[in-house]
């Protein structure tokens, strides 16, 4: 109280206390400035953590923005007195930047397309995407002007590169939708089963079906379905699964043999050499597997032979081996019920 209360001679001896400066006025005192009093003198205050006196703006509540590319965008922010380091500013600036080493990535930036989100708003290259397709052209969309085409896409047999990996159809290891092709080894038109590729276009050499019997190159040439059939050579000419057999008398004549309807439905006449008129002939028909489906005995009559009931048979090809019983002689057609 300034008065020496216990009459020692001394006056406020051990209750004074100790204040700090407070040259900026911001109510934080420099530890390194002091005096004793009983109370605060004028520009001094209690406080003892002020780091820089000189500057009201710099105290224990000072909050640092950390802006490194020097963009005006900060990250973050750290409140303290001292400076927290390089990059840290005591400017009040918009905490919105989502790259902070790159000075040409913040919010005020204009969207490029390169892959990278330019204006922090979280989207990457938005409005280059002109397909709708999720890709752009800088992130590998090779036609940006249609949605079919880009490099999530699956590659097909059109001609053009659907997956932009710069191949297209056969030449890309990922296609799908390719066609078999058989080899026509005796370039006869008729491929052969056992011998395939999987191709977008027809190579050289290969044709669309499989159903010949017979590709020797040279050779094979002259057998294939449709190829004329030569009677009892031991030569499935046509590919029909034999060999066309009779067994020949001096009279049995086999151009005089005909059956007509071919293709049939319901019934089929068999037309004969006169000379066998009034004979009997043992008729069986077989499916292609060689299974027997009818096996009949007829009579000639006027030189034909009618067969009924033949709509009881599914709609297939089929064998008819014609007997005469008494010769034994045998000629052997091909069928189609539809």
């Amino acid at each position: 109280d300034g008065v020496d209360n216990n009459c020692d001679g001394n006056i406020d001896e051990g209750v004074l206390n100790t204040y700090y400066a407070d040259a900026d006025s911001d109510s934080f005192g420099d530890p390194g400035s002091t005096t004793q009093a009983c109370s605060a003198p004028a520009g001094y205050v209690s406080d003892n953590t002020d780091c820089n006196d000189a500057d009201a703006a710099i105290n224990p509540n000072t909050v640092w923005y950390l802006d490194s590319d020097s963009d005006s965008y900060a990250v973050s922010t750290v409140t303290q007195c001292a400076n927290p380091g390089v990059g840290y500013t005591l400017t009040v600036l918009p905490l919105t930047d989502c790259d902070d080493s790159n000075a040409a990535i913040n919010p005020g930036a204009t969207e490029v397309c390169d892959g990278v989100d330019n204006n922090c708003d979280g989207k990457i290259d938005e409005g280059f995407d002109l397909d709708g397709d999720g890709f752009t052209t800088c992130a590998g969309d090779c036609d940006d002007t249609n949605a079919a085409i880009n490099p999530g896409a699956t590659e097909v047999c059109d001609g053009i590169d659907n997956n932009c990996d710069g191949l297209v159809d056969d030449d890309d290891p990922g296609i799908t939708g390719q066609s078999t092709w058989y080899a026509d080894s005796d370039g006869d038109g008729y491929g052969d089963f056992n011998a395939s590729l999987l191709s977008c276009a027809q190579p050289a050499g290969y044709v669309a079906n499989n159903t010949d019997c017979d590709d020797t190159p040279g050779s094979g040439a002259s057998i294939h379905p449709g190829a004329t059939e030569i009677v009892d050579n031991g030569i499935d000419e046509d590919c029909d699964g034999e060999d066309q057999t009779t067994l020949n008398t001096d009279n049995f004549d086999l151009s005089g043999l005909f059956i007509t309807p071919n293709p049939f439905q319901e019934m089929i006449t068999i037309y004969l050499p006169l000379q066998f008129n009034s004979s009997n002939f043992e008729i069986k028909i077989f499916d292609l597997n060689g299974r027997l489906v009818i096996d009949e005995i007829h009579k000639s009559r006027n030189g034909k032979i009618d067969m009924t009931g033949l709509d009881k048979l599914e709609a297939a090809p089929y064998f008819i081996r014609i007997t005469h019983k008494d010769s034994k002689a045998t000629i052997q057609k091909k069928l189609v019920k539809y």
